[in-house]
């Protein structure tokens, strides 16, 4: 089962069918996840599209069949550390690729490895086999531009999710590199033992991603050093981002990808999905139209059509697209409507985003990527 609050994602997982945990995954504006009994990894799905539309939106179908679950940091794998002296084994680096596609690293050969994932974010841990240190890499989708406000409380959030929530947490010395890097130092206490760590975390194209690195607090700045090829190995695919996290958003004569879980509302003439923190929501619909419409005209019928859905609005730019789609901008007020029109096989066809106006420059870089896989026509 599963339940989606205000922060934090959190799945009961039955090990074996007799023990239970509870693992808190993700920080705000999170989904649901999505689970069979099948064991494959991004299996293609059959979706009932022609021929050309499936050539063309084939990568975004690609979804998760069946989650596996595995916790992290819990049942005794990464929790248990031990007494033992000896130097923390960093050497034999090997390359990990998370099952997903979505990330990739180098991690010393002798630790420990898992890996999780849900419909847009990914997981894996690496504990060294006597338990004194760990790290973690994570990959999410990342649907906006965030501001400083929320960079520090999303990436504070994600820290205590994938640490677990350790009762003395501490994160401080949060910086933004000169590279763009959001970095902090981190403090707690693992099996009755002190630690320090360091975590770093990034915004790539579609997606929040970072490692997370913990060890004994004596001797930290020795293993940070030896650590840190590892920490600088991690890559983020975005190709595979891309693929992962996003699925089709199919109506009558168009579809598009959008991504994976985002809440969905069918009607008959028009589909609509929307972000789950509510800012960003997309409607593609379309309207039976025999007559050959000019610009003008189709821009009046397309930002109509628009209406119906979303409300009334002011016209302030129309753009002939080299595509041959035109391009509005509709004026609500609070919020900015951009449409894309098109007169195809008979119909009016529109696609729609809306945001809050203040937000539309944020929103810009998933909806020009959804846009480049919106396709229309039967």
């Amino acid at each position: 089962m599963t339940e989606t609050q205000s922060k934090t994602l959190c799945v009961s997982v039955v090990f074996r069918g007799t023990r239970s945990e509870r693992l808190c995954l993700t920080p705000s504006a999170v989904i649901a996840i999505s689970a069979d009994d099948t064991p494959e990894y991004n299996r293609r799905q059959a979706v009932s599209l022609s021929a050309e539309r499936k050539e063309k939106l084939i990568l975004f179908q690609r979804r998760k069949s069946t989650v596996q679950y595995l916790v992290l940091l819990a049942g005794g794998l990464l929790l248990a550390a031990c007494t033992a002296t000896n130097p923390i084994d960093t050497s034999a680096f090997t390359t990990f690729k998370h099952q997903s596609g979505t990330f990739s690293l180098q991690v010393p050969q002798a630790w420990k490895q898992y890996q999780a994932d849900v419909p847009t974010e990914s997981m894996a841990a690496f504990s060294e086999p006597d338990g004194r240190a760990e790290l973690i890499g994570y990959a999410g989708l990342l649907d906006r531009r965030l501001n400083e406000s929320e960079w520090q409380a999303i990436v504070a959030e994600l820290i205590k999710a994938l640490l677990q929530y350790p009762p003395d947490l501490q994160i401080t010395n949060q910086q933004r590199q000169p590279d763009g890097a959001y970095t902090a130092a981190l403090s707690f206490t693992r099996a009755n033992a002190k630690r320090s760590g360091i975590a770093v975390f990034r915004a790539e194209p579609l997606a929040l991603s970072g490692v997370i690195l913990s060890g004994p607090e004596a001797g930290w700045a020795d293993f940070q050093k030896a650590i840190q090829p590892s920490l600088d190995s991690f890559k983020v695919d975005p190709v595979y981002v891309q693929g992962t996290y996003f699925e089709p958003l199919d109506g009558e004569v168009s579809a598009l990808a959008i991504p994976a879980g985002w809440a969905k509302q069918r009607a008959a003439t028009s589909r609509k999905a929307r972000s789950p923190n509510g800012q960003l929501q997309i409607v593609i619909t379309q309207k039976a139209e025999e007559k050959l419409l000019t610009t003008s005209e189709l821009a009046e019928r397309g930002v109509r059509l628009g209406e119906t859905i979303l409300g009334q609005g002011a016209l302030t730019s129309t753009e002939q697209l080299p595509d041959g789609r035109l391009k509005v901008l509709v004026d609500q007020g609070a919020r900015t409507t951009i449409g894309y029109l098109d007169q195809k096989d008979g119909f009016v066809i529109g696609l729609f985003f809306e945001t809050p106006t203040d937000r539309l420059a944020d929103y810009q870089a998933i909806i020009d990527f959804m846009y480049s896989t919106y396709i229309t026509g039967k």
